[in-house]
């Protein structure tokens, strides 16, 4: 592992920068994260989720980090496992695996997209998925390279800040349109996809299979009116 690890913790937060809040099962995870293996802390402020993902793969790729731990604020592993828990989504060295976490619903369920029928955990405790929520997503910065080139022709547009700063960005987060109806409706199809799975098709696109982490620590937490657990 590379020594001193270079990460960016990249987080999307609500409000301004003097009145964004995150909460205090996630800063505690981080504090621990940060002091246990270094790192780089990147908020994100944005009116949008898809402005602020976008903005953030431009600003990390002006930075000197090998990996992107893209971690939303009420998204909470446990304290004594968040350590081991990245050290091992690190020692896979794939370019794109996630943790699972439930909706802010007491079914429990896991926000994912499966690869057909569901695979077992393999020996390396993780299985391949088509799509899965970014809440607690690790993506090599190769990665983001490489589909920044993918598709900047297609996806490219120019963000013009409330300072008056334009800069030139990729849509990688863009969300786009499934048309692959489910099994026994009829008629056309045309889904909404939310950002995190728009991400992972478009890496699907370029031959990169998402993984999702089902180690240790896993799944974690969802914070909202309550702690969310998986069921």
């Amino acid at each position: 592992m590379t020594s001193p690890l270079r990460l960016a913790i990249v987080t999307p937060i609500d409000g301004s920068p003097t009145t964004g809040q995150v909460h205090a099962a996630y800063d505690s995870a981080k504090c621990r994260l940060m002091s246990a293996r270094g790192g780089i802390y990147e908020g994100f402020m944005s009116a949008d989720i898809v402005r602020a993902r976008n903005r953030a793969v431009g600003h990390v790729r002006t930075l000197d980090v090998s990996h992107v731990l893209w971690w939303d604020s009420d998204v909470a592993p446990e304290v004594e496992h968040v350590v081991p828990m990245v050290d091992a989504m690190l020692s896979l060295d794939v370019p794109l695996v996630g943790v699972g976490y439930p909706r802010k619903h007491d079914d429990g369920r896991i926000p994912l997209v499966e690869m057909g029928d569901r695979p077992r955990i393999g020996a390396n405790q993780c299985r391949p998925v088509a799509a899965m929520g970014f809440g607690f997503m690790l993506t090599s910065r190769a990665l983001l390279d490489q589909m920044w080139e993918r598709y900047e022709s297609e996806l490219w547009y120019l963000d013009v800040l409330t300072s008056g700063k334009i800069q030139r960005l990729v849509g990688l987060f863009d969300l786009r349109y499934n048309t692959q109806a489910p099994h026994g409706w009829v008629g056309p199809w045309r889904e909404r996809l939310s950002e995190d799975y728009s991400f992972c098709l478009r890496a699907l696109e370029m031959g990169v299979q998402p993984m999702m982490y089902c180690g240790p620590g896993t799944p974690v937490k969802h914070i909202g009116g309550k702690a969310y657990e998986a069921g």
